[in-house]
């Protein structure tokens, strides 16, 4: 069974992000976005929230690459795409992979659709590396 998500539609009404930077910043939440246990309750958990996160820096909790949005836990780099790309990269079979290697770097341009089998020559790769350097001792530098 799928894990459920946030909607595309909730991403934008609770976040913004800047494809340019990266960063991801929580909006002003409404009453309609918690749940409801009544009408005062709810109004107060709401200004709560506000009062605490809203119009500052979302996952910025040491070096952040999940994230919990309302109890949904999701990549933080899938939350890029999808807000910038209108689509969730997991409903189309792909892995989003970071260019440069650094995970908490969710600049657009950092971000890259592959086929979830497309990552399988990196293992390989690596696993090439790593008995290389168990025959080559000599190659690492102490």
């Amino acid at each position: 069974m799928p894990k459920k998500l946030p909607s595309i539609e909730y991403l934008h009404k609770a976040l913004v992000y800047d494809p340019h930077t990266g960063e991801f910043f929580w909006r002003k939440r409404t009453p309609d976005m918690f749940l409801h246990k009544g009408a005062r309750h709810t109004e107060r958990k709401c200004d709560h929230w506000n009062s605490k996160y809203a119009n500052t820096q979302a996952f910025t909790r040491g070096r952040f690459i999940t994230c919990s949005i309302d109890g949904m836990h999701c990549k933080v780099a899938h939350v890029a795409w999808a807000m910038s790309r209108g689509v969730w990269p997991l409903e189309d079979g792909v892995i989003i992979f970071h260019k440069n290697g650094d995970k908490t770097d969710n600049r657009m341009r950092n971000l890259q659709r592959r086929p979830e089998r497309a990552s399988t020559p990196y293992c390989a790769h690596n696993e090439i590396i790593k008995d290389a350097l168990e025959w080559h001792p000599d190659l690492i530098e102490t």
